[in-house]
């Protein structure tokens, strides 16, 4: 959750953004649960509070740019490391590969977000 956080926050120009857990909830009777009280009820629990969001980091746009493009390149450009995984995939996407060494063994992550331009959708997999 933190690294699908980070990313989110970093494609929003570094304004906060909290997560959704929870997309759809439907009652017994089959009415749904208003978004406004999934919302409240997912905040109240997660301890997260109503106040205004705030700008976690302060990145220069010409800085950001870099990185942005350099996560659409892992997954565009025929030497990106995910770029077997999404060279025939019809919405842009940026992402970053990587690793993590858990004593002997070595984990492999991958986090991304899409659509490039106007991201709603941040996903991270870890394969252990």
């Amino acid at each position: 959750m933190q690294i699908a956080k980070y990313i989110a926050t970093l494609v929003n120009s570094g304004e906060e953004v909290n997560p959704t857990i929870i997309k759809t909830i439907i009652n017994a009777d089959g009415t749904e649960v208003s978004k406004e009280e999934i919302e409240q009820f997912s905040s109240e629990k997660l301890g997260i509070t109503n106040e205004q969001k705030q700008e976690i980091f302060e990145i220069k746009p010409e800085n950001l740019a870099a990185i942005l493009e350099g996560m659409r390149s892992v997954t565009s450009e025929t030497g990106g490391t995910a770029y077997s995984v999404f060279k025939d995939f019809n919405i842009e996407v940026g992402g970053k590969t990587g690793s993590a060494q858990a004593g002997d063994e070595v984990n492999a992550w991958f986090v991304g977000f899409a659509p490039f331009d106007t991201p709603e959708v941040v996903v991270v997999a870890m394969v252990e």
